[in-house]
């Protein structure tokens, strides 16, 4: 098991990183080859964000009382949750720009993309969801990816244009 990145990757993730549902997930999944590169990239200098949305669809996921604990614990330890649907006029403002780029997107996807645009500089969103992310308005910047004895996984990092 490993994650392949280039050598540009981690020093690019030194601000705001904004996390989908598939990257923790895939986090919790297979938390001891994510945890020294989710550890590398704190110590760079990134900060996990990710929003109540994100945070609903990954403790739904859970089978028992007892996963969804430790999933809980698992936001607590890693991520901030921002907020987003405090911010009602960077969402309409968005809203409006996105028009029919985005209009497939769902809401988590949607209030990500608000994320990035309310901390425009340095932020970044992190998914495996490469199709959600308009590339009108955000430019991949980097992939990496998490290979493990039965998966390999594709992870893309967005900043707005």
């Amino acid at each position: 098991m490993k994650i392949y990145h280039d050598s540009n990757l981690l020093q690019q993730l030194n601000n705001y990183l904004f996390l989908d549902t598939n990257v923790l997930i895939g986090a919790i999944k297979y938390r001891e080859l994510f945890g020294p590169f989710l550890k590398t990239i704190k110590e760079n200098g990134g900060t996990f964000l990710t929003i109540p949305s994100v945070t609903f669809e990954f403790l739904r996921g859970t089978d028992d009382v007892e996963d969804y604990k430790k999933r809980e614990e698992f936001i607590k330890e890693l991520c901030v949750v921002y907020p987003i649907e405090n911010h009602n006029n960077d969402i309409k403002d968005l809203q409006q720009t996105l028009g029919k780029e985005g209009k497939n997107m769902s809401y988590t996807d949607f209030l990500l993309c608000v994320c990035a645009k309310k901390f425009r500089q340095g932020s970044h969103l992190i998914t495996a969801d490469l199709k959600d992310v308009p590339l009108k308005f955000f430019k991949r910047i980097n992939v990496f990816t998490v290979d493990t004895d039965s998966d390999v996984r594709v992870y893309a990092v967005y900043s707005l244009r």
